[in-house]
């Protein structure tokens, strides 16, 4: 039997070293790239190796760009190192007009769900730049629709531009001065934008609170209603009554500017009556508890069968009650020089034979 030849075990174990490399190197490629698909309406000037950034920081690049119908499918590489956010975005961004083109891919992680690797993002979340053709395209037809075969077909343009040039000549300062009152308002509600902010935050919360009360405010409206229906019903006779009640006060206004003279004076007296009545109102009072049963002895003085009056008069009270009031009055007037007339008048009462000895009179009991 042959032996077997050196070389051969030193073949497997370099194909083997290779196949752990291979390996190796997939390995460590996977776990510091990540892949992500994206679904673009086209990519012009985007072409594979160019860049792949987040806020602006390159940490990838294109891998490869196909054509799929009506849309390209982008697939791009980038540091495994960084998070993209579940809603991400990619966005073809344009540095200039002619530079190349790179993604973007936004917005950056700040937390929650991740966006998984080899995740495809469809055309609703991807973004292109408007093309320079596109832009010359949309200023000509603009252009086209304000020249001769459009807007100014007649000439309405041209005439609207010479009106419009006659009104601003010679305003330019005032045009000026309004557009800074107009930037000072401006800077003015940016100043008070947190007021603003409470301003309609109240308003929303008087919204809600009507929304909650939503039934009570149909009704009271309903009712509004109605009452404005009935004074617009009866708007003739509200006219009448207005009308009325102005003469009215217009008399009223005209007696008092005629008689103020004298309703000052009544006025005055009615003050003094009204004191009167104030110092006295012990003395109303006892009037007016005695009064009904001075009516009842009074009808009871009748003696019906008789046909005559049965009473006895109690003239010392009547006469010393004429003292009181004479004397208070003469006090009064006088002073305190009325005192000896007042004892005067008390002793020529005290001595009258009625108030000493009293008076029956006829048919008296």
């Amino acid at each position: 039997m042959m032996p077997i030849s050196a070389p051969r075990p030193r073949l497997v174990v370099l194909v083997v070293a290779s196949l752990l490399l291979v390996a190796g190197i997939l390995v460590a490629t996977r776990d510091t790239e990540r892949t992500v698909n994206a679904v673009f309406p086209r990519t012009v000037g985007l072409y594979e190796g160019s860049d792949v950034r987040i806020m602006g920081v390159n940490v990838g690049e294109v891998r490869s760009i196909s054509p799929r119908g009506t849309s390209v499918l982008v697939s791009m590489t980038y540091d495994a190192r960084y998070t993209l956010p579940a809603d991400a975005k990619a966005v073809i961004v344009a540095p200039s007009v002619i530079a190349d083109r790179f993604v973007q891919l936004t917005p950056s992680y700040r937390g929650g769900a991740a966006l998984p690797d080899h995740a495809t993002l469809g055309v609703r979340s991807t973004g292109v730049p408007i093309e320079l053709d596109q832009t010359f395209d949309a200023t000509n037809r603009f252009l086209g629709a304000l020249g001769p075969d459009g807007a100014n077909r007649d000439g309405a343009l041209s005439r609207l531009l010479g009106v419009g040039a006659d009104l601003l000549e010679g305003q330019g300062a005032p045009l000026r001065g309004a557009l800074r009152d107009v930037a000072d308002a401006t800077e003015t509600f940016a100043d008070g934008s947190a007021d603003a902010s409470r301003t309609v935050q109240n308003l929303s919360e008087v919204t809600g609170t009507l929304a909650d009360y939503d039934d009570d405010v149909r009704s009271f409206t309903e009712e509004l209603a109605t009452v404005s229906s009935t004074l617009a019903d009866d708007s003739a006779d509200i006219s009448t009554l207005l009308r009325t009640l102005a003469t009215g006060l217009g008399e009223v206004e005209s007696f008092v500017r005629d008689n103020r003279v004298t309703l000052a004076r009544d006025v005055s007296g009615l003050r003094d009556v009204a004191d009167t009545l104030v110092s006295e109102k012990a003395a109303l009072a006892e009037v007016v508890d005695l009064l009904p049963l001075g009516f009842t002895n009074l009808v009871e003085t009748y003696d019906a069968p008789a046909g005559s009056v049965r009473t006895r008069a109690n003239f010392t009270e009547i006469a010393r009650a004429i003292d009181k009031v004479v004397c208070a009055a003469v006090e009064k007037s006088a002073g305190d020089g009325a005192k000896p007339v007042c004892d005067v008048l008390t002793r020529l009462i005290d001595g009258l034979p009625i108030i000493r000895d009293g008076l029956d009179l006829p048919g008296g009991s």
